[in-house]
């Protein structure tokens, strides 16, 4: 009696026969059987997940409307919040982008000049002083 050939699924990991996997498009390589049931499901699943959070912004926008629209002291705190993040926004750190992940960091305490890293984060202090760096805006 031949004993099938069992292989490892690199989608989800799980053991399935050999003859059994099939080449996906999606995936970009062979899945089990499990992994093609799944993905319709799955699909779906985020299809619908993503219809839910556009509702459930939509909503909030039509709520926040409706509270602002109307009511003269609310829309005042409103423009004057809005003001107050301005000017937070003016007195913040700029920092020039050079490309996709990297902007041009000036330390406050040496101006030393660097290149910090968006993606990674890196690096977290200033490499000449050891100054911690701050939180900035991208222009």
């Amino acid at each position: 009696m031949a004993e099938e050939v069992k292989a490892i699924c690199k989608v989800c990991g799980r053991a399935a026969n050999a003859n059994e996997f099939v080449l996906d498009a999606s995936f970009g390589m062979m899945a089990c059987p499990m992994c093609i049931r799944d993905k319709g499901n799955k699909d779906k699943l985020e299809k619908e997940q993503q219809k839910r959070q556009e509702d459930d912004q939509k909503k909030r926008e039509e709520n926040e409307v409706i509270v602002t629209k109307g009511d003269p002291e609310v829309e005042s705190a409103y423009r004057e919040k809005q003001q107050e993040i301005e000017k937070e926004r003016e007195k913040a750190l700029k920092v020039k982008k050079l490309d996709e992940n990297k902007v041009k960091y000036t330390c406050q305490k040496c101006h030393y000049e660097f290149i910090y890293k968006l993606d990674k984060n890196s690096p977290s202090n200033c490499p000449y002083c050891g100054e911690k760096v701050q939180s900035f805006v991208v222009e």
